[in-house]
């Protein structure tokens, strides 16, 4: 309970409450392209700005047009380029500005910033967050394990706190942040606009369908450890039953050329799309019928909670903190690579409107939590302040 503070004017006394002491903070991460983590940082940007902040960011890459929309906000946002551990010349400008800035609070994200971040904080004192955003598969490239060993030493001995998006991220970092006190923090989305049902028909239209189309959209970079060629071979099974279900793929990747191929071999040209990488992501979800997610790891997955948030029927795999969000029938969950079970819960919900219906109204209880952008603002608070003099 926030304590009365009070002055007296002669006889009079007038209560005030104390003003919250604003908090200097520096946001690290490794570059500002397309990915969850990018999306979690600019939304907890929005978070921030009515908060008891002064934000700035670094970006350890070049630019993008996630740097536009960050300096938009009015926030002071420096880019590095950052070529490698090794850059003396990206060092001593790192120096520079930190030194200048000065901030109570840094707050990594990625593994390059991780790293980066744990030598900065102690340049300053200032206190060291870190948001874990996944727990993958190990790579067997040395310089990624030599990069994995240097930020598991920042995590336990170079960080004050660890975020993590969810408990089960939690539980699968635990060994790797040591004695550092871990707050789950769950990821949050904007809540998205109420398009029309203009908008629903003119994109729809845009993309070839009709209106009796079901259409189901997964988004994600092409990548295998979305799952994508899996999707693809187990709606080509679906399609057999319900001619009228399509696939609309969104996101671009090394994997494009690799899926356009399994395409090819199932016979899907007709009711699969890849549309490459989108601005108008927003739009293609209010335009669809069904959100999917086929990934084979994941943390808590920026997209799905837009999916929820868009008020979409939801299936599935079980990973990372997917069923943190997919519980009490708001969802349909699949283990991960398994075709033949995704390709029975797609075929469930295209031939059927009332489950499809159920679904979403189950969902749509969710999105209030996962669109609170004033209680993620309120959670960071309670990581960065504690501790802070």
């Amino acid at each position: 309970m926030e304590e009365l503070a009070h002055k007296m004017s002669g006889d009079e006394r007038v209560y005030q409450k104390p003003m919250r002491e604003i908090l200097d903070v520096v946001l690290i991460i490794d570059d500002l392209g397309i990915g969850g983590a990018q999306r979690v940082l600019e939304v907890q940007l929005r978070a921030m700005l009515n908060g008891p902040y002064s934000i700035r960011v670094i970006n350890l890459s070049g630019p993008s047009a996630a740097s536009d929309r960050i300096r938009a906000m009015g926030i002071e946002l420096v880019e590095i380029h950052q070529r490698n551990l090794y850059d003396q010349a990206a060092w001593k400008k790192l120096k520079s500005i930190i030194l200048q800035w000065r901030p109570k609070v840094i707050h990594a994200h990625l593994t390059h910033a991780t790293i980066v971040g744990a030598i900065l904080s102690r340049m300053v004192g200032a206190r060291f967050i870190v948001t874990l955003h996944s727990q993958g598969p190990e790579s067997n490239g040395w310089r990624t394990r030599v990069k994995n060993g240097l930020e598991r030493l920042a995590l336990s001995y170079g960080s004050d706190h660890i975020v993590a998006c969810g408990p089960r991220v939690a539980k699968l970092q635990y060994e790797r942040v040591g004695r550092t006190p871990v707050s789950v923090i769950e990821n949050r989305v904007e809540r998205p606009p109420g398009w029309s049902s203009d908008v629903r028909s003119q994109v729809r239209s845009s993309l070839g369908y009709e209106p009796r189309d079901i259409v189901m959209i997964s988004v994600g970079r092409l990548t295998v450890a979305k799952g994508f060629d899996i999707l693809i071979r187990a709606f080509s099974k679906v399609n057999r039953s319900s001619p009228s279900a399509k696939l609309l793929i969104v996101g671009g990747g090394d994997d494009h050329d690799r899926l356009v191929q399994i395409i090819r071999e199932v016979g899907a040209e007709e009711y699969v799309q890849l549309t490459g990488a989108r601005a108008d992501v927003g739009k293609l979800m209010a335009a669809a019928d069904v959100f999917v997610l086929s990934s084979l790891w994941e943390g808590l997955p920026m997209v799905l909670l837009e999916a929820v948030a868009a008020g979409l029927p939801v299936i599935a795999t079980d990973v990372g903190d997917v069923s943190t969000v997919i519980r009490d029938g708001a969802g349909i969950l699949v283990p991960p690579a398994d075709e033949e079970q995704l390709a029975h819960a797609l075929s469930e919900v295209a031939s059927k409107s009332e489950l499809r219906a159920s679904l979403a109204e189950r969902g749509n209880h969710l999105a209030k939590r996962y669109t609170d952008l004033d209680g993620f603002s309120q959670e960071l608070h309670s990581a960065y302040a504690h501790g802070v003099q």
